[in-house]
């Protein structure tokens, strides 16, 4: 049965984790932090290792085209949005949480994932860090963090530049949502599933994101 369910967190500095830590556990890498500490007037380094962690299907990062190679490394993007954020409470992501229809298989889900991440995400001018879950084989899910700063393009050396506040707006949610459903919709017909998503709510929950296992 097709079942809508997406959960949008927002990853902000002051509630207990960060960019990196989150990425390293939805992507179960082993990714190290960074930080100017100024009491020690030196650079202290902070690791997560999730390497060891089990039910990760299918993880890549999908950008737009001008994109710089480095920033497909997701040591060097997710430490790039640190440094890039400079307050104390910083927003530095938006993480979308979304169920997977149970009805395809893995590599039809993968298929699903890689049209949905360009789509909505990509041709929006967003970094997709995008990760399928299925840890029982019977809940997949998949978790897509976006950097809140536009790239520029090669005249401004590919770097993060400023924030689109246009991403982060209801219209733009409600349109993701949308986009979800329809392209679902989309393979569960192409693959011969008479299951459909028909109805969605008015609105998708939103929290902070307070720890990166929740």
């Amino acid at each position: 049965m097709a079942v809508f369910y997406q959960v949008i967190s927002e990853i902000k500095r002051g509630t207990f984790t960060c960019a990196v830590a989150t990425a390293a556990y939805r992507s179960g890498s082993n990714l190290t932090l960074e930080l100017f500490d100024k009491n020690q007037s030196k650079i202290v380094s902070y690791s997560f290792d999730y390497s060891k962690k089990t039910g990760i299907v299918f993880s890549a990062i999908i950008a737009p085209a001008h994109t710089p190679k480095c920033l497909f490394d997701r040591q060097i993007l997710w430490q790039t949005v640190e440094d890039r954020e400079t307050k104390y409470n910083s927003y530095l992501a938006t993480e979308f949480t979304i169920a997977l229809p149970e009805e395809l298989t893995t590599e039809q889900n993968i298929e699903l994932i890689k049209e949905f991440a360009q789509t909505s995400f990509v041709e929006r001018g967003m970094i997709a860090d995008v990760n399928f879950h299925n840890e029982h084989q019977n809940n997949p899910h998949l978790h897509i963090m976006c950097p809140t700063r536009v790239i520029g393009g090669k005249d401004r050396g590919g770097k993060l530049l400023a924030k689109e506040k246009g991403w982060n707006t209801k219209a733009t949610i409600n349109a993701i949502k949308q986009e979800q459903a329809q392209i679902i919709n989309k393979y569960l017909k192409k693959y011969g599933h008479e299951s459909r998503i028909s109805e969605l709510p008015d609105n998708v929950a939103r929290f902070d994101c307070l720890r990166p296992w929740l």
